[in-house]
């Protein structure tokens, strides 16, 4: 594959959705923009947000030229990569972690078991999709009011990713446990009504010198590959441009950089 940074356009904004308040006005020059190729990453970043008490607009249009199963545009940054996008919202908003109990690694790599309980959902795996609800209602049993605690973390986002389907719902039933904790999620997803101030150029700082690198998504649903220039890392995501297009920011959970240096 050519490592000649691509140009990258991005479609223009010209239909936004406003989700969670009907009275709220969304401004493309302040307000988070969301977009997803498929229904549970999608999910996942709108609950981050909730958590984080973000509004949060959607336009799907973004995923016309933008690699990766979700993608959040902030100004002239674009995140790209579900993985990517879920670490740069916890960094730029607070004070809500998403980590609230310290542990960033577990977390984090449970989109793999929330993408596997999600395919035996879409395919109609009865007992599979009990099967990975119990590992939830047996977080529960002990009366906790979210899986880590008292407070809502990313494993919770990922597992009510997939159980607030409806397709989920309707073979979960009413098991009372599941029951109260979804409804706890489902009141949180979209539940966002501020638009405070952040700052992208915090998320992987700058190098001094440009890397020719190709991203290659690793979900099936991940979008085109693209040629970019690599011109910023720190310990979970990268930053790069293609071609005078919005700055990107990546993560390697999500694609394959081919190309990329080592410090």
């Amino acid at each position: 594959m050519s490592h000649r940074p691509a140009v990258l356009k991005l479609a223009d904004v010209n239909h936004q959705e406003s989700i969670g308040r009907s009275d709220v006005h969304t401004d493309k020059t302040n307000t988070p923009t969301l977009a997803w190729r498929s229904d549970t990453p999608g999910r996942a970043v709108r609950l981050a947000m909730g958590i984080k008490g973000q509004r949060v607009a959607v336009d799907q249009s973004l995923c016309r030229n933008l690699p990766g199963s979700a993608a959040l545009a902030l100004g002239d940054v674009a995140v790209v990569g579900e993985t990517a996008v879920l670490i740069a919202v916890d960094r730029l908003w607070s004070p809500f972690s998403l980590f609230p109990n310290g542990n960033r690694g577990m977390p984090i790599g449970l989109v793999h078991w929330r993408d596997a309980a999600y395919a035996a959902v879409k395919t109609g795996a009865t007992d599979s999709v009990l099967a990975h609800a119990q590992l939830v209602a047996r977080q529960l049993h002990d009366g906790r009011t979210f899986l880590q605690g008292d407070a809502p973390s990313l494993a919770d986002v990922h597992a009510a990713a997939w159980m607030l389907d409806p397709a989920a719902q309707r073979i979960l039933g009413k098991d009372h446990r599941l029951g109260e904790w979804c409804a706890r999620m489902r009141g949180i997803l979209d539940g966002g009504t501020d638009v405070s101030p952040c700052d992208p150029g915090i998320l992987a700082g700058a190098d001094k010198e440009a890397v020719p690198v190709s991203l290659e998504p690793f979900a099936p649903a991940g979008g085109p590959a693209i040629n970019a220039a690599l011109i910023g890392r720190d310990s979970d995501l990268v930053r790069l441009t293609a071609n005078g297009a919005r700055t990107l920011i990546a993560s390697a959970l999500d694609f394959h950089i081919q190309g990329r240096e080592t410090p």
